[in-house]
């Protein structure tokens, strides 16, 4: 990116950040985000520090040691528990009591917003993965930097090296040394998958609400169905309450084709 040949990762880093100030401050969209540009510029810079961070350490020899690795080997109970958070607490509840971010979670969500000020870190970041062998050599000594890395690329819209992208998760292994069996596949894309299971409109509602918590935008009801959108205007408190399923005042179904409404005095 920069030909000064004295410039280490993270002043290239820096230089990076510093240009893509520069191009938000300057696009007149910025303007019209009100605090959103403030969030974009705040986000931006804690992965420049971050990163300056972890370099410093790692040239200093002074790097902590890494995390173990997550153990496998539990029964699914106890990993439905700690996604959950521990106190029988679900997925949902966690996720509705977590803080929503003001900044969007999609591929490539700052190409939308503020196309000039991605493509400049988008430049930027691309030549600092692919140009400069030594953050490779940075990332395996310490993977914590692809936390940076990753996100990055992500908002500006970049698909990451191999050696950056996350590898594959597996099975998880059963307390009694058997692998536990796959989950089951959400609703299938038109033409694919035939034999996969589709979701029941209580597990759409779950993942749009943690979506919509993780990203901080509202739930669309057209792209979820009216029945999962029952679910997320008022779930079911008890076995008592109906499931929006079954509903109160029923559905609107089409006349027969030779029904003939009555007339007047009829």
């Amino acid at each position: 990116m920069f030909t000064n040949p004295g410039f280490t990762l993270a002043d290239q880093l820096s230089g990076i950040v510093e240009l893509f100030r520069k191009a938000l401050w300057a696009d007149p969209r910025t303007r019209g985000l009100g605090a959103l540009s403030v969030a974009i510029w705040q986000r931006v810079r804690g992965f420049e520090r971050r990163f300056s961070r972890l370099y410093a350490m790692w040239k200093a020899g002074t790097l902590p040691p890494a995390r173990p690795a997550a153990v496998t080997g539990v029964d699914r109970g106890a990993g439905s528990e700690a996604r959950g958070g521990g106190d029988g607490l679900s997925a949902v509840d966690v996720a509705r009591m977590r803080p929503a971010s003001l900044l969007p979670g999609a591929f490539r969500w700052l190409q939308g917003m503020l196309p000039n000020s991605a493509a400049t870190l988008a430049a930027g970041v691309g030549s600092l993965c692919w140009n400069y062998p030594e953050m490779q050599e940075f990332h395996a000594a310490c993977p914590r930097v692809g936390r940076i890395l990753r996100p990055m690329c992500r908002m500006a819209g970049l698909k990451p090296p191999a050696w950056l992208a996350l590898p594959q998760r597996g099975r998880v292994s059963r307390s009694d040394g058997a692998t536990a069996p796959p989950p089951p596949h959400p609703s299938p894309v038109k033409g694919e998958g035939a034999g996969r299971r589709r979701r029941t409109p209580r597990e759409v509602a779950e993942a749009a609400i943690a979506r919509s918590e993780r990203t901080g935008k509202p739930i669309d009801p057209r792209k979820i169905g009216a029945v999962a959108y029952g679910y997320v205007l008022h779930w079911p408190r008890d076995g008592n309450c109906p499931p929006p399923e079954i509903g109160y005042g029923g559905r609107w179904r089409r006349p027969p084709k030779d029904y003939k409404p009555p007339g007047d005095g009829e």
